[in-house]
């Protein structure tokens, strides 16, 4: 059990809540495991807002959660589970893990923003290379990580982009997909456009909107 590399309990009838498995897999101490997918699982964020700001604490005070609990984690996959809550909630609870390359969470029911998460001081900031978080409500992009190769946020209702990080994905080559997503502030897609920084290309698909 502690030389797993990878757990899949995708497209099973498992469920309960991710901050529960962060504390009652600890003692597994599955320190090797390095890929882990609950997608199309009845898996949720928390049974509650308070169970995931207790855990959030344990992560940030007593360097608990994935840190301890899978210290190897690169890749996890959660899509198509009903997470239902925030996408600032979910990030609090894998802050600490620094290896984790991918977070697959489409069509997972998340709201709210992709925040800075170098403001944080998460490990996450530099080692995150994949994000996607298709078919959601993600609402705003704070910031976009340096390593960051893929960013996912097609269909989502409206996204909005603060100044510059637009600039920075294309400056990064970073794939930024928006189809079917509206834009907030259309204007600095726009402003690139028409300076011939920015087209339609295979690096930013932008919304059918931004065209």
């Amino acid at each position: 059990c502690h030389d797993l590399e990878m757990v899949d309990l995708s497209n099973t009838s498992v469920n309960g809540s991710f901050s529960f498995i962060i504390q009652s897999w600890t003692a597994a101490k599955l320190h090797k495991l390095e890929t882990l997918r609950l997608s199309n699982t009845k898996i949720t964020l928390g049974r509650n807002r308070t169970e995931v700001n207790w855990v959030s604490v344990l992560t940030a005070e007593r360097g608990f959660a994935l840190e301890g609990t899978f210290p190897a984690l690169k890749s996890l996959d959660f899509s198509g589970s009903p997470l239902n809550g925030n996408l600032t909630d979910l990030l609090k609870l894998v802050g600490l893990s620094r290896h984790l390359h991918t977070i697959e969470a489409s069509g997972c029911q998340l709201t709210g923003p992709f925040p800075d998460l170098g403001d944080w001081k998460s490990p996450l900031w530099t080692s995150l290379g994949k994000v996607a978080l298709q078919n959601n409500d993600i609402t705003w992009v704070d910031a976009i990580p340096p390593n960051l190769i893929v960013l996912d946020l097609s269909r989502n209702p409206q996204v909005g982009l603060t100044t510059g990080v637009l600039k920075q994905a294309l400056d990064q080559g970073v794939y930024l997909d928006l189809q079917d997503s509206s834009l907030l502030d259309e204007g600095p897609a726009r402003e690139l456009m028409d300076g011939r920084h920015l087209r339609m290309s295979s690096y930013i698909e932008m919304s059918k909107q931004a065209k």
